[in-house]
């Protein structure tokens, strides 16, 4: 027998059974929700442990700041009690400058005289910035003394009948308008 080829049918019957024997075409549709909801997840994870980070920042903030009032409260009650002793001790002390001027012109007075209880008439002449001139009176006579302004005191820094000398005004600074009235 023979064999003889027989001519193919019609190229429409050809491209008929190809289609049908290869295979159908495949979705990328659920590949790329796949990958969607793999970032969804990766993203969602992340923004969880930022949100429990930032939750632990604040916990250690807050309780720095409780510290620091602690601190503050602490400093405050210091502050308090040396400000109730520093009262207590303004009590003590004379209430203005001038009567702290007067009460160590006749400090000075008495050390010099050498008795606690003397009696001297103070009159403050002249005050120009942290200088005060005046003079101390007794019974037995009197002087003018100059002080100056240290540390929250009064210090007498001259004294005497004569005028101070140029020496002395110069050493403490004394302004001349002080030492003459």
């Amino acid at each position: 027998m023979e064999y003889k080829e027989e001519p193919m049918e019609t190229t429409e019957s050809t491209a008929t059974e190809q289609a049908s024997t290869a295979s159908p075409k495949k979705s990328k549709a659920p590949l790329i929700l796949g990958v969607l909801s793999v970032l969804a997840l990766a993203g969602c994870a992340a923004l969880g442990w930022m949100s429990y980070d930032q939750a632990n920042q604040n916990v250690i903030l807050q309780n720095k700041v409780d510290d620091k009032d602690k601190q503050i409260k602490e400093l405050e009650s210091k502050l308090n009690n040396a400000t109730a002793a520093a009262a207590r001790e303004d009590d003590q002390a004379p209430s203005s400058d001038t009567e702290a001027i007067v009460a160590e012109a006749t400090a000075y007075a008495r050390a010099n005289k050498g008795s606690e209880t003397a009696t001297f008439a103070v009159e403050i002449k002249k005050r120009v910035d942290n200088f005060a001139g005046v003079s101390i009176g007794s019974e037995s006579g009197g002087y003018a003394a100059i002080l100056k302004h240290v540390d929250d005191q009064w210090v007498v820094v001259t004294a005497g009948q004569d005028a101070p000398s140029q020496d002395d005004l110069d050493r403490y600074g004394i302004p001349k308008s002080v030492a003459q009235w």
